[in-house]
């Protein structure tokens, strides 16, 4: 990536040297300059605000990125064009650790600069239980809508905070069973759809330039659609690991 950067730049450059550029440097610096000369190992430029100055060179690899025009742009690294560009997709496998566990997957899209997400998850559930003989197996699954709000954009970012609501639609079914040796009873218990509310507050800790930490810690209340007297609620903390592209 770096060394196609570098190809392009110079090939701009050689179109536009002496035409007003803006200079972004790693150590934050930004330069109006208009570019004399340019090559894979230094560039030489005026400033803008001092034509008539002293010409100045610097090691291209001090760079992150050259700005010819608005529609012109050369990223000198993989990492300053992802910094630069804004987050809009978020894909995430997790685990509750709290609780019942729960294996989650989930996509977010962002919105208004990463400061508003909206999430589709997928949890999946399946826990076999014995006590003194009796056999209690169930398995739960669920979806919904997650609707997120960030304290601080998820873009250019090492932490960003969020809290969250949702609803959640799933299937909750429960076996009951006597265990015999290879011949246990296993009949339905209770077998129902459901529908809930969901509160949350979390956080993603970012680790690579597209991989973070994503921590959240939930509360749900869910009513059955079967058994409309039959409510319960949840608790879970959730973390995993969340691609950012």
């Amino acid at each position: 990536m770096i060394k196609s950067s570098v190809a392009l730049l110079l090939l701009l450059a050689s179109l536009l040297t002496q035409a007003q550029s803006i200079l972004y440097f790693k150590n934050k610096d930004t330069i109006k300059s208009e570019i004399t000369e340019l090559s894979k190992e230094t560039i030489t430029y005026k400033r803008l605000d001092h034509l008539d100055g002293p010409i100045y060179t610097n090691r291209t690899k001090d760079l992150r990125k050259i700005e010819f025009s608005p529609d012109s742009i050369v990223y000198l690294s993989q990492t300053a064009k992802i910094k630069d560009q804004p987050i809009k997709n978020v894909v995430a496998i997790r685990l509750n650790v709290w609780n019942d566990k729960y294996l989650e997957f989930y996509y977010e899209r962002l919105f208004v600069n990463g400061r508003v997400g909206f999430a589709i998850p997928l949890r999946v559930s399946y826990k076999p239980q014995k006590a003194g003989g009796e056999n209690w197996t169930y398995g739960i699954w669920n979806t919904g809508v997650d609707a997120r709000f960030y304290i601080s954009s998820v873009a250019n970012r090492r932490f960003s905070w969020y809290v969250g609501t949702g609803v959640v639609l799933g299937q909750m079914r429960y076996y009951y069973g006597i265990s015999i040796p290879e011949n246990a009873i296993r009949s339905p218990y209770y077998d129902s759809g459901y529908i809930g509310l969901k509160g949350l507050i979390g956080t993603k800790i970012r680790v690579l330039p597209q991989l973070a930490v994503t921590i959240d810690l939930v509360a749900e209340t869910h009513r059955s659609l079967k058994y409309p007297k039959a409510e319960s609620s949840y608790g879970g903390f959730f973390t995993g690991l969340a691609y950012t592209f």
